[in-house]
């Protein structure tokens, strides 16, 4: 009896062994290297940096815009970068055209007797032919015509006013005008606006007549010269 309890107790120690190293070995395998942490799946949030600085609020920043104090627009020029559009150039009141013609509220003034442009005039050619290149650029044939009044002789006259109107003409086509938009031609004292024979008559019918003859690339019909001219031999020039 006494020796099966002995070999009983020394079987439950194996056992309790056997257990004890397997408990040990599931231990061992469960307590091991720490499990590496598992990434965050949230991304960091980026703080978003100012804008650069923008004085005028037009959306081109201060240190490309040519203009930092005026509102205006983008512009692939650097020097325009961010500048407002320039102002239209003044509309020039004395120059328009009227029907079939340019009409000049102010006179080219001439030496007296001469075909020389006064300096005063200068300025009023100037605009002329900015006006011819500009709004008047539709105009496709202008006769440039002199006129003069009753005084004198006729032919000395005729001859003055044809010189008169070259002068005109050579004078716009050295400002920048098509020259084969224009065309010079003189009708002596035949054709005046004012019959009478004042100073102020007299005055009005010494001019310088701008004629549109073509226009968008159609005749306009309008009649230069005039019956008394025709009648000593003055007839205008065809239009092709």
């Amino acid at each position: 009896m006494t020796q099966k309890r002995h070999t009983f107790a020394l079987a439950a120690l194996a056992l309790s062994g056997a257990f004890a190293f397997g408990v040990g070995c599931t231990a061992k395998a469960t307590t091991g290297e720490p499990a590496a942490p598992t990434a965050s799946t949230t991304a960091p949030v980026a703080s978003t940096p100012p804008p650069p600085p923008d004085k005028d609020g037009d959306g081109v920043a201060d240190a490309d815009d040519a203009c930092p104090d005026q509102a205006g627009k983008a512009n692939a020029d650097k020097a325009k970068n961010g500048c407002p559009d320039a102002p239209p150039p003044p509309v020039n009141k004395n120059i328009s055209i009227e029907g079939n013609e340019v009409k000049i509220i102010k006179k080219i003034m001439f030496k007296t007797g001469s075909a020389e442009i006064e300096k005063e005039s200068d300025q009023l050619l100037n605009d002329i032919a900015e006006f011819l290149k500009g709004d008047g650029k539709v105009i496709d044939l202008l006769e440039v015509a002199g006129h003069a009044d009753k005084t004198g002789d006729a032919k000395k006259n005729l001859k003055l006013t044809d010189d008169r109107a070259k002068s005109v003409v050579d004078a716009l086509v050295k400002r920048g005008v098509d020259a084969t938009k224009l065309r010079a031609k003189g009708y002596g004292p035949y054709c005046p606006v004012d019959p009478g024979e004042t100073p102020d008559a007299l005055e009005r019918n010494r001019r310088v007549q701008f004629a549109i003859l073509k226009m968008g690339g159609k005749k306009t019909g309008f009649l230069v010269g005039c019956a008394e001219a025709a009648k000593n031999g003055v007839k205008p020039q065809p239009i092709f």
